[in-house]
């Protein structure tokens, strides 16, 4: 079984795991890179893109783009796109998605995973310690991350748990 760690950052989101040896590594994405712009295009009421084209669309069609999304989480903002509202939890959530697909696709291809490895299962979400407590609370909750990703309630050294240091670069 192969842990990840998430680090959803306000402008990059990453994805890293244990391999096989016990090193810490970063999957690669789809787009050959260790990290996706943390940016969501709302290309039609059926479909979001997520990463480097949605920061791209940005300077086109500003209007359809949500970014810097994580500085919202646990308030009462939200964002109305196509005649649907979003909330920073749930625009969260589909970065979330992203990296998870990537991760999927990583995780077939790799010869640094577990052989016996069903994919992506716990995961630990990296929450800086400068949120505000509203923030860290906004988090996408336990049951929409765990369908996200899946999640680890008790990380404690004696039942398998492993320590996540995060890696951004602490702007919160």
């Amino acid at each position: 079984m192969v842990v990840y760690g998430v680090d959803l950052g306000t402008t990059y989101s990453s994805l890293g795991y244990l391999d096989v040896t016990g090193r810490p590594a970063v999957i690669q994405t789809a787009d050959g890179t260790d990290a996706i712009p943390s940016v969501a295009y709302f290309a039609s009421a059926t479909e979001v893109v997520i990463g480097e084209e949605a920061k791209d669309t940005a300077v086109i069609q500003p209007d359809l783009v949500v970014d810097l999304i994580k500085r919202e989480l646990g308030s009462n903002h939200s964002v109305a796109m196509h005649g649907d509202v979003f909330t920073p939890e749930e625009i969260s959530a589909l970065i979330l998605r992203r990296l998870v697909n990537d991760a999927e696709a990583f995780t077939r291809g790799s010869e640094a995973l577990d052989e016996d490895d069903d994919g992506p299962t716990p995961a630990v979400i990296a929450v800086p310690a400068s949120f505000r407590h509203p923030a860290a609370r906004g988090h996408p909750d336990r049951r929409r991350t765990g369908r996200a990703v899946g999640h680890r309630r008790d990380l404690r050294a004696d039942r398998g748990g492993h320590l996540v240091r995060r890696a951004g670069s602490g702007s919160g």
